[in-house]
């Protein structure tokens, strides 16, 4: 696929060819090389090692998926446009286009601004504005404001242009104009009425130039003067630099008080692509962060809630150790319940973008109106799905910590590379390489419920029952070997941690309680509440022997009775959510 941009100064052969864009009487064919084609085509054959496809790592697949199917991005470079996609002229068929012809052949009707570029006379028709009849001013019988003819621009120099003094035929500088092509600048203060005219950026004074005929160029100076040109004539003058800040931008150079900043317009004809990528762009930012907000959200209520479960529990059975995995897991809760608040002003900023950017998307962009909102929707969109997109990533990333099997969950398949979600998705071997921790400690101890604190792996773990809880630990080998788990189940609530050591160790005295677990092999079944602390038997057998306080409760952990489990769900992917802290979120449409 092939973009060019469509130049519009013509270069002036003569011997004034210090005059840049010179009016010129014939119109040049344009050029295309054939070979940029195959350029983009091999380009395309390479998008998953392309720089656009570097955030695919880590990133679920289905999210990934979407990003893989997006265009080639519409770019600029230099003043160029990207690319454009290659045709093929009807002239060269033998047809001559015609509303019917475009009918037809389904065509877009061609740009006016294909049309607009520098000629004799360019400028040199103006009527000016009248304040007392609030009257805005026009050139060659074209309002400002009304059509527009160029969609981009970029800065050429600093320049003392001759054309800002001797080439203004109706400004205050009328009696020094001197024009052998009858062409004459154009001063935004001379046609916009002062209510409306805006602290002066160069955006501003190309969405006003951009919509006057035959205007190739325009120039800012001493910060707020913008005039537009069908050419600038640079003339002799000091080393001073284009120093002075715009009124209504004060990082970017408007000139100073003899120099002019210069840019060049040009037509790319390109708004509705670069407008479409944006779009694409942002839904895939936008689904991805809502469907992250929604799930972190979710899973860290229910982290707090077992926590502070736990916390009663523990209280409750004289088991401080116990109740502060309860505070951890609170602690813990932090970036999966907030995660999105840090960047929810730009979420927003983005989603209302994308919804004018949708609006626009039939839009005619020969309108000025319509071409400046889309340009700025894109510009919001490009600005802020880049923040949006690493924002999702890193809740993303906490909610893998708390809930390892997410990505199947969601429908794909295990992230490559994530040990704990790809051995979760093997089916179950019946194997468990687990016994109380008290083995390790006497092996002639008996059965009971426990519980041991020790350095938390990654995160507590919610939504998982205690033989996927091994089944993290054993996954879990780097940067820190999981050698232990506490698992608890209280009230429907359940919580795994994963231990690096087991440094605190407590058992609790049930008597003769069906719920006390088999001295070796899986629990049989499901109690609550319930506390249990296991040790890597591999571990164990190759010299591991935990060196903690051991604590021999003479009561029960609570009283514990049959329950059941019930496997984590995906929480309702609505058109909007309300999050923990009352915050409502509304998904893209």
């Amino acid at each position: 696929m092939m973009r060019v941009c469509i130049l519009i100064a013509l270069p002036f052969i003569g011997s004034t060819a210090t005059l840049r864009g010179q009016p010129n009487a014939t119109k040049a064919p344009l050029k295309v090389d054939a070979g940029v084609a195959s350029k983009f085509d091999a380009l395309s054959k390479q998008l998953a090692n392309s720089s656009l496809h570097q955030d695919l790592h880590a990133t679920p697949f289905h999210v990934a998926s979407q990003m893989l199917k997006m265009k080639i991005p519409h770019r600029r470079n230099g003043g160029r446009c990207a690319h454009k996609t290659s045709k093929v002229a009807l002239s060269s068929l033998g047809v001559k286009r015609s509303k019917t012809v475009e009918k037809l052949w389904h065509l877009q009707p061609e740009h006016p601004g294909r049309e607009s570029f520098s000629v004799p006379g360019a400028g040199a028709t103006q009527v000016l504005k009248d304040e007392g009849r609030s009257t805005v001013g026009s050139v060659a019988g074209e309002e400002p404001f009304v059509t527009a003819l160029k969609d981009g621009f970029f800065e050429v120099g600093c320049f003392m242009d001759s054309m800002s003094v001797s080439g203004d035929k109706f400004g205050n500088g009328a009696d020094q104009y001197k024009s052998l092509s009858d062409n004459s600048i154009v001063r935004y203060e001379e046609i916009v009425l002062k209510d409306e005219q805006k602290e002066m950026t160069p955006t501003i004074c190309f969405e006003f130039c951009r919509t006057l005929p035959d205007m190739v160029y325009f120039g800012i100076n001493n910060g707020r003067h913008c005039y537009c040109t069908p050419f600038f004539k640079p003339q002799p003058a000091d080393e001073s630099n284009c120093d002075v800040g715009c009124a209504g931008e004060p990082s970017a150079m408007c000139g100073n008080v003899d120099k002019s900043t210069i840019f060049e317009m040009h037509l790319c004809d390109d708004t509705r692509g670069n407008l479409q990528q944006a779009r694409e762009d942002s839904k895939v930012a936008l689904d991805f962060f809502y469907e992250m907000a929604v799930v972190a959200s979710d899973l860290g209520k229910k982290m707090t809630d077992a926590g502070l479960a736990l916390e009663k529990a523990a209280g409750d059975a004289g088991a401080p150790k116990a109740a502060d995995n309860g505070m951890s897991a609170k602690k813990a809760s932090k970036p999966l319940t907030q995660g999105y608040q840090e960047f929810d002003d730009q979420y927003e900023a983005l989603l209302t973008a994308y919804k004018i950017g949708n609006d626009l998307k039939t839009a005619d962009f020969t309108k000025a109106d319509k071409a400046t909102e889309a340009e700025h929707a894109t510009k919001a969109m490009k600005e802020n799905h880049p923040i949006v997109f690493k924002a999702a990533k890193a809740m993303y990333a906490a909610v893998k910590l708390a809930y390892p099997p997410i990505a199947t969950l969601l429908g794909d398949e295990p992230d490559k590379g994530d040990a704990i979600a790809e051995y979760l998705a093997k089916p179950d071997d019946g194997g468990f390489d687990y016994r109380l921790a008290a083995y390790a400690l006497d092996t002639t101890f008996p059965p009971m419920l426990s519980t041991c604190t020790g350095t938390i792996i990654g995160s507590p773990i919610v939504g998982m029952d205690l033989v996927s809880c091994s089944k993290a630990c054993s996954a879990t080998v780097y940067p820190s070997k999981c050698l232990a788990f506490s698992y608890y189940m209280v009230d429907g609530k359940d919580l795994c941690f994963m231990l690096a050591d087991i440094e605190t160790f407590t058992t609790f005295d049930c008597g003769d309680n069906s719920c006390v677990p088999p001295k070796r092999g899986r629990p049989t079944k499901t109690c609550a509440p319930s506390s249990l602390c296991y040790v890597k038997m591999s571990e164990v057998a190759t010299g591991y022997a935990p060196k903690a306080k051991w604590t021999k409760a003479k009561r029960c952990f609570g009283s514990p009775a049959d329950a059941s489990f019930s496997e984590y769900s995906a929480p309702s992917f609505g058109p909007s959510t309300t999050l923990l802290g009352g915050k409502t979120l509304e998904k893209a449409p």
